[in-house]
């Protein structure tokens, strides 16, 4: 490795090596000068491959003595009586071994090496990660336990230790002190590491009194901000081949693993990472693993390859982010991400903006693969599994999500005050209740402060006998939706399926479904249920079908003063001729702009609809004529309106004529490929001199044909031939002109 880890002269990677070694440096500054291949990774360590980069580190420490306690602690095994050595795992074993505490409950303190942060780091937090389990349906509380210069302190909040099936492990369980209690100020580095005037002495538990439970691993973990913001210029330049196979392989940490570990603060970008395959029991990302705390930008990188979970969280780019500063920009995975329980990300799996410091952008990312998480997992979606307080803007996913249960998305799994602007899903997405083809679930705080705007899905959703599930969204709660459509069918089972939205209460406007929808109650073409807010200026066209009450061509339901107004939707190509709320139309009629200018849907800037345009006609005799039309604007299997937003193909159409005597039209003319702004004509002979007819233009779509206005001309008066009666008539004039 060259240069000093300056701005002006940043360390140079050249090799595998020198990757390897980032994480022994202290310098900010680091560029890749070369594309390296890190294949031979898949033999290091026996088998445990790339040791993450950790940025800053976020030191971990396991018990290593028994401090205190109170109540009635037992311990398996049971010999040694020690408490400490049954908590003290990397990872969770099970009844292999534990501390129990009965119904009474109590508290429990032990002693660890002292952590060693560096002089000068700043924003310094204490976290504590617990699992457990109850011994009995129900749920166990517990706080976070510490001793400091002498006296015990405890989190202000009673946390819930295990779930509620008897006998079965929890998650990670956490919480944090961000500052000394004893002092009531941020930590110093002398403090945190047990040699200040108010040092950390002792971490632990303290459960509430009312189950019993077992307890199976404590770890203590401290972060801060480094002395100095990592900036990693990848040059782009790439890294072939790289492994991370960190899933049973002792003593190395199985959490927490990516290329990078932890970045606080500073960026990443202009980085390739080609053909990995990344492998740990949780928080696995492609760039990065991350925490709550982690800042910092992440931005023209590019992953493809295999990431792999045992527990969960894992994107695509980056696991976790949340603090100030935190941002995912044009960055792309295309590959396979698997977790055998759930919340997995195409892009990030959980992107929070801790603290109120959002929004958080996510930009001009993509996804394309497939994403497979374990049965009855919720949190799967192809850029962001769970998005609090962010703006996720211009991104596109295409793939599939299979195998996972509630909160799917094509975009995001669980929206939370975030806005989801101009972005495209293509997703096909089979699990439980709360999905969708764009987003799972969206829920605003504030009514109508946040956005889903200008937005498209075309992917299908099943979820046989799920409910809340729509083709755009699957339950929308102050969420304003406009200028977004969905074009994949929905297929549910039971209430609250839409075309467009499951359950909105939401503002919806200028906003179409064309997929096929079925499920039993409140099922529509564009909304299962609309409760309280508009629908306004939409459409759906497609098939909708339903076993229960309350189905309806375009909406379902409207309840406790929702309304509908200025909405169509297609009776043939539904099946339904009714609905709680908008005007039904034929096709030929919905194919019209005239029908929905008539009732004040700008076509100026919001709106398109395909056109042709019957022109005059010519050349106009007493047996023939030629008629002649010009195709406008036309979109592949697009008769109805479309917005202006979306990105549009246009494709060559089989363009002619409809003709008759009468303005009944019986005749067709053979039709010509033309391309918009293109003209086209047929002459029309074998007709009546001095007869009426009437044509109109046409062009082929689906699902019926895009028809031009009604015109008419009337064939020239039929003159006789000249014959010698003619002949002799001017003879016989031209001598009597002769003197």
């Amino acid at each position: 490795m060259t240069g000093t880890g300056t701005l002006l002269d940043p360390y140079i990677i050249w090799d595998l090596n020198d990757l390897q070694a980032v994480r022994e440096y202290d310098a900010a500054y680091f560029e890749v000068g070369a594309d390296i291949d890190a294949a031979p990774t898949a033999l290091w360590f026996g088998g445990a491959g790339f040791e993450p980069l950790d940025w800053p580190y976020p030191q971990k420490r396991q018990p290593s003595g028994d401090f205190a306690s109170v109540g009635n602690w037992t311990v398996f095994p049971a010999v040694p009586g020690t408490k400490w050595d049954k908590v003290d795992e990397l990872d969770q074993d099970g009844d292999a071994s534990y501390i129990r505490i009965d119904a009474l409950g109590g508290d429990v303190l032990f002693t660890s090496p002292n952590f060693n942060i560096p002089a000068g780091a700043t924003n310094i937090r204490l976290r504590m990660e617990v699992i457990s389990r109850v011994e009995a349906p129900g749920n166990a509380d517990a706080k976070i336990y510490i001793r400091v210069n002498g006296s015990n302190y405890e989190t202000a909040n009673w946390r819930t230790l295990s779930d509620t099936v008897a006998y079965e492990y929890s998650d990670v369980n956490e919480d944090t002190f961000s500052t000394n209690p004893d002092t009531g100020l941020p930590w110093t580095v002398d403090d945190i590491n047990g040699v200040g005037p108010n040092p950390l002495q002792a971490w632990g538990i303290k459960v509430k009194a009312g189950k019993v439970c077992r307890i199976t691993k404590i770890t203590a973990l401290v972060g801060c901000h480094p002395l100095v913001n990592l900036t990693f210029d990848g040059k782009g330049h790439n890294i072939s081949g790289l492994t991370i196979n960190r899933t049973a392989v002792a003593p190395y940490d199985i959490q927490n693993i990516g290329l990078f570990r932890y970045l606080d603060g500073g960026e990443i970008k202009n980085l390739n990472s080609v053909n990995c395959n990344i492998r740990g029991r949780s928080d696995v990302g492609g760039i990065l693993s991350g925490s709550y705390w982690s800042s910092g930008g992440i931005s023209n990188c590019n992953v493809s390859g295999s990431l792999w979970s045992e527990v969960g969280d894992i994107g695509g780019i980056a696991a976790w982010m949340g603090y100030a500063g935190a941002s995912i920009t044009n960055c792309h995975f295309t590959g396979t991400l698997t977790c055998l329980r759930g919340d997995v990300g195409g892009i990030c799996s959980y992107m929070f903006a801790m603290g109120g410091v959002g929004p958080l952008p996510i930009r001009d990312c993509t996804f394309s693969g497939t994403i497979t998480a374990g049965a009855g997992w919720d949190y799967n979606a192809g850029i962001v599994a769970h998005a609090s307080e962010c703006d996720i803007i211009s991104c596109h996913a295409e793939g599939t999500i299979t195998g996972g249960d509630s909160y799917q998305g094509g975009i995001v799994a669980y929206a939370s005050d975030t806005n989801v602007d101009d972005c495209t899903a293509d997703m096909n997405v089979t699990g439980g209740r709360y999905n969708a083809g764009l987003v799972g679930y969206a829920v605003s705080s504030v009514p109508f402060a946040h956005s889903i705007l200008r937005s498209r899905a075309f992917g299908n959703v099943l979820a046989p006998g799920e409910d809340y599930l729509g083709g755009l969204v699957g339950y929308a709660d102050g969420y304003e939706i406009q200028q977004s459509m969905a074009a994949g069918n929905v297929t549910g089972g039971d209430d609250y399926i839409g075309g467009l939205v499951g359950l909105a209460y939401a503002l919806i406007s200028n906003c179409y479904a064309l997929g096929n929808v079925d499920g039993d109650s409140q099922v529509g073409g564009l909304v299962g249920r609309q409760v309280q807010v508009a629908i306004e200026n939409s459409y759906s066209a497609g098939q909708v079908t339903g076993t229960g009450a309350n189905v309806g061509g375009l909406v379902g339901q409207v309840w406790v003063g929702g309304t509908v107004a200025n909405s169509f939707w297609d009776i043939q190509t539904s099946g339904q001729t009714t609905s709680d709320g908008g005007t039904g139309m034929t096709t030929e009629e919905m194919n019209h702009i005239d029908i929905f200018a008539a009732v004040g849907w700008n076509f100026d800037s919001i709106w398109n609809i395909s056109q042709v345009s019957t022109e005059d006609p010519s050349n106009i005799r007493p047996n023939s004529a030629v008629i002649d039309g010009l195709l406008d604007l036309t979109i592949i299997n697009e008769a109805y309106p479309f917005l202006r937003c979306e990105s549009v193909v246009h494709l060559p159409c089989d363009c002619g004529f409809e003709w008759g005597g009468a303005e009944v039209l019986g005749n067709f003319t053979p039709v010509d490929s033309k391309n918009t702004g293109e003209s086209f004509a047929q002459a029309l002979s074998g007709l009546k001199a001095s007869t009426t007819y009437y044509y109109r233009a046409r062009a082929s779509s689906s699902p019926g044909p895009i028809k031009g206005g009604m015109k008419s001309f009337t064939t020239a008066i039929s003159v006789p031939d000249r014959g010698p009666l003619i002949l002799i008539q001017e003879e016989l004039a031209h001598i009597m002109e002769v003197p």
